[in-house]
């Protein structure tokens, strides 16, 4: 009875070790890859380039005069909606959703990727944004981008004056 038990146990502990090494070794491709894909965001976001270097200070990274960026999360539907957002003082605000699980299908509007919803907002003012129309079937998801803008678009837009 003891030798079953101890056999789990090692093949336990030798997947952990496996899985332990994996993670060390494939850390520095991944802080890498997850940066470039931030640069690709903020550079789709912009419409202009943009070097990151690692000078995001707690969630906010000051690129004034040409604009201003905020990362956050607002609670949606089925877990946190993280987004970034821009503010340009000669084109307005601009939101980008980088990570969601809300239902596929219905909370599909708000990834760039897979809707022009979001997209076409781009630039738009403040009073805009906060008079978004709920979606149908997506009221929670709605509120969560509509809350990310009315809590952080006053604030940002006292940066870069």
């Amino acid at each position: 009875m003891i030798r079953p038990v101890l056999n789990i146990c090692l093949i336990g502990a030798v997947c952990g070790l496996v899985l332990s090494a994996t993670q060390a070794m494939t850390r520095s491709h991944i802080d890498e890859n997850r940066l470039r894909q931030a640069q690709a965001l903020l550079i789709d976001m912009a419409g202009w380039d943009i070097q990151l270097d690692g000078e995001w200070r707690s969630a906010s990274l000051n690129l004034c005069p040409d604009g201003y960026f905020v990362r956050g999360s607002q609670p949606g539907y089925t877990g946190p909606i993280e987004f970034v957002l821009l503010w340009e003082p000669a084109r307005g605000l601009t939101l980008r959703v980088s990570n969601h699980r809300e239902t596929p299908g219905i909370g599909d509007f708000i990834d760039h990727n897979r809707s022009d919803w979001i997209t076409s907002m781009d630039g738009a003012s403040l009073d805009r944004w906060a008079a978004l129309d709920n979606v149908t079937g997506a009221t929670v998801t709605t509120n969560a981008v509509r809350s990310a803008l009315t809590e952080h678009g006053p604030v940002l837009m006292e940066q870069c004056r």
